[in-house]
C-alpha cells in the first residue's frame, strides 16, 4: 500500500512499544537504545494484514534528537500521534505537533497509551484537553483511540482503524521526476552499496539510472526491497532499500537525494514563506538550521517583510550552496540553542541580494507575493479537483441518493483541506455544484432509476396505495418484497429515494405513510374544521381514528405528525387546528 505511517509524540510515551505490539518488530535498532531504553534515531517495520503492508517509521521524541525526528517524518502521510494518559499533554507532543502542521501532514490517529494507570475521569479531561489545545488545526477532528498493554484487543482495534484509514488515502500523480531523500546509507556484505528512504515524488524500476546529489553522480538500480520482499518497480509513498552501483556508500550521507534528471543547479539564496510558532520572534541575519526532506542546512535569515503577524517574506543565506525545488515544505530552527522556530515554503529557490528602499527591492516583494498567491491558488486547484472528484465518484456509488451531506462533506475533507467552506462557496457561486437542503451534489446531477429501479419503487407505491391509513412496519414490506425476489440493498435505496423525494412521510416506529395520504388526513381534518360546533369541541383521538378508518397505534402516530408539523395543537388531549 502506498502510504507512509510515523509515530509521533513525547519521550517515555511509548511509542516504540506501540509499534512492536502492531508490528511484532522491534524498532529500536541501536545499541545505546536498547540500553537507555528511549529511541535516538529513526527506526523502521510494517504493518501487516491479509497480505497488506503498510510502511512505519518510528521517530524519536526526546527533544535531544528533534534533528532525527525530522529526517523520519519525510514523506510521511498518516501519523500516530501518541499521548500517554499518565503524562498528558507534554513540551515534545506540542513541539511535535507544530513540525506537522508545517509539514501539512493531515491524516493521522490520536493514540492514548498506558490507559491502564489512569482513571476513566482522567483520560475524558485528557480528550477534553486535546480538543481544547489543538482546536482549529488538523488535530481537531482526529479519531481517539485508547490502549494498554493489559488489553491486546485495544491494539487489534487501533491495527483495524490504521488500515481503514489508509485505504482512504489516494495515491497522487506519479508522472514527477524521481525524488528519495536518503536516511541511511551502508553496504551489507556482498551486495555493495544499499541506501534507504521515503519516495517523495514519481516512480523507478529496477535497472534504471539515476542521479546522486549533491555528488551529480549516475547511479544504477541493481535490486528494489520492501519489508523484505524483492520488487521490479515502486513509487511514492513508499519506503524501501535500493541498491544501487556507481557509486560508494562511504560517499553517500544522511540527506543526499535520488533524483531523475541531472540538470538541477545549486544555490546559496533562497526565498522563503516563513510562519513562526506563536511567541518566537527572529534577529537580523540570525544562524538558523532548516531541515528539508533529511537534510539539515545551515544558513542566516533576513526579514523581507512581514505579511501578518508570525507570516513573513524571508531571505535565507546559505553558509554552503545547496539544492531546493520551489513550493518545497521544511522546517526553521535556531542555530543555538536548538528550538523550533516555525515552518518554511521555499518560493524561489534561486533567490537574489537587493537592497531595501530601492524601486527594485519592491518590485522583488511584489514578485515574491505573486508567486506565494499562485502557490496558494494551484493548491486551491488541486482541493477543488479533489471535491469535485470526490462529488463524481460519491454518485456512482450513491445514484439515487440526491448528494451528500454538507456536514458528512466538511467531516471527510476537515483533516484534508483548509477553508472548506470557502471552497464550498465558491464552487456553488461557480455552478459547479449545488446545496440543496443540505445535500451537495455537481451541477448536472440528476437522479436516474434503472428499469429495476422503477420495478420496486412501483411494488412499493402500491402496497402502502392499498393499506391507506393502516401502512405496514418497514420491514414488513421488506419482507414482502425480497419473497418477490428482490435484493435487500436495492429495496432500502429505493424506499430511501421515496422519502428524500417526497413520496413518503414517515410517522415513527418504522412506519411511512404515502404523502398524499398524509395530505388527505389535513384535507378530512380541515373539513371536519369547517363546522363551528366541531371548532369549538375540538377532535379527540378516538374521533379521528374514525375520521381516518384507522386503528389506534396508527392514528396516534398520525396525529403526533400533525402535531410536529404545527398543522395541530393539543389542548388537554383534545386537537384543534393550530391559529384556528
Amino acid at each position: 500500500m502506498s502510504v507512509i505511517i510515523g509515530t509521533a509524540g513525547h519521550i517515555d510515551h511509548g511509542k516504540t512499544t506501540l509499534i512492536k505490539y502492531l508490528t511484532g518488530i522491534d524498532a529500536d535498532r541501536l545499541p545505546e537504545e536498547k540500553e537507555k531504553g528511549m529511541t535516538i534515531d529513526i527506526g523502521f517495520s510494517f504493518l501487516e494484514k491479509e497480505g497488506k503492508k503498510i510502511g512505519i517509521v518510528d521517530i524519536p521524541g526526546h527533544e535531544k534528537f528533534i534533528k532525527n525526528m525530522l529526517t523520519g517524518v519525510s514523506g510521511i502521510e498518516y501519523i500516530i500521534f501518541v499521548i500517554a494518559c499518565d503524562d498528558g499533554i507534554m513540551p515534545q507532543t506540542v513541539e511535535h505537533f507544530n513540525i506537522l502542521k508545517f509539514l501539512e501532514i493531515k491524516n493521522g490517529i490520536i493514540v492514548l497509551t498506558k490507559k491502564d494507570l489512569v482513571t476513566e475521569e482522567k483520560i475524558k479531561e485528557l480528550k477534553k484537553s486535546i480538543r481544547e489545545i489543538f482546536k482549529n488545526s488538523f488535530m481537531d477532528n482526529l479519531p481517539i483511540l485508547e490502549t494498554s498493554i493489559d488489553d491486546i484487543k485495544s491494539f487489534e482495534k487501533l491495527k483495524e482503524k490504521i488500515f481503514f484509514d489508509v485505504e482512504k488515502i489516494k495515491n497522487k500523480n506519479l508522472d514527477k521526476n524521481f525524488l528519495m531523500y536518503i536516511d541511511r546509507s551502508f553496504s551489507p556484505k556482498g551486495f555493495g552499496t544499499v541506501v534507504t528512504g521515503s519516495i517523495g515524488e514519481g516512480k523507478i524500476n529496477k535497472d534504471e539510472f539515476l542521479y546522486i546529489y549533491p555528488q551529480k553522480t549516475k547511479i544504477k538500480i541493481k535490486n528494489i526491497e520492501q519489508h523484505g520482499e524483492r520488487l521490479e518497480y515502486i513509487e511514492k509513498n513508499n519506503r524501501c532499500a535500493l541498491n544501487i552501483s556507481g557509486i560508494d556508500y562511504k560517499d553517500i550521507r544522511r540527506g543526499d537525494f535520488l533524483y531523475s534528471e541531472n540538470n538541477l543547479k545549486s544555490t546559496e539564496i533562497i526565498n522563503v514563506y516563513l510562519s513562526l510558532i506563536e511567541g518566537n520572534k527572529i534577529k537580523p541575519n540570525q544562524k538558523i538550521r532548516i531541515y528539508v526532506g533529511t537534510s539539515e542546512i545551515i544558513g542566516k535569515i533576513r526579514v523581507l517583510e512581514e505579511l501578518s503577524k508570525n507570516n513573513f517574506l524571508c531571505e535565507i543565506i546559505l553558509e554552503k550552496e545547496n539544492y531546493f525545488f520551489q513550493n518545497q515544505l521544511g522546517i526553521m530552527r535556531n542555530y543555538s540553542p536548538l528550538v523550533t522556530l516555525g515552518g518554511i515554503k521555499i518560493l524561489k529557490v534561486f533567490g537574489k541580494k537587493v537592497r531595501k528602499k530601492t524601486i527594485e527591492y519592491g518590485e522583488y516583494i511584489e514578485e515574491l507575493k505573486n508567486t506565494l498567491l499562485g502557490l496558494e491558488n494551484k493548491n486551491k486547484e488541486i482541493n477543488i479537483d479533489k471535491i469535485l472528484n470526490f462529488l463524481l465518484d460519491y454518485h456512482k456509488k450513491n445514484y439515487l441518493e440526491k448528494g451528500i451531506d454538507t456536514k458528512e462533506l466538511k467531516k471527510f475533507f476537515s483533516n484534508k483541506i483548509e477553508n472548506i467552506q470557502e471552497i464550498i462557496d465558491e464552487l456553488t457561486l461557480l455552478e459547479k455544484i449545488k446545496v440543496i437542503q443540505g445535500k451537495i451534489s455537481l451541477i448536472d446531477f440528476k437522479i436516474k432509476l434503472t428499469k429495476d429501479d422503477k420495478k420496486i419503487k412501483e411494488e412499493i407505491f402500491s402496497i402502502y396505495k392499498n393499506a391507506r391509513f393502516l401502512p405496514y412496519k418497514y420491514e414488513i414490506i421488506e419482507e414482502s418484497l425480497i419473497k418477490k425476489g428482490y435484493q435487500l440493498n436495492n429495496i432500502k435505496s429505493i424506499h430511501k429515494y421515496m422519502v428524500e423525494e417526497n413520496m413518503l412521510e414517515y410517522l415513527g416506529e418504522n412506519r411511512f405513510i404515502l404523502s398524499g395520504y398524509f395530505k388527505e388526513s389535513m384535507k378530512l381534518l380541515k373539513e371536519y374544521f369547517e363546522s363551528e360546533e366541531n371548532k369549538e369541541k375540538g377532535i379527540t383521538l378516538g374521533e379521528f381514528r374514525q375520521l381516518i378508518n384507522t386503528n389506534r397505534d396508527i392514528a396516534i402516530l398520525l396525529i403526533n405528525k400533525l402535531e410536529k408539523i404545527n398543522f395541530l395543537v393539543n389542548r388537554k388531549n383534545i386537537r384543534y387546528i393550530k391559529g384556528e
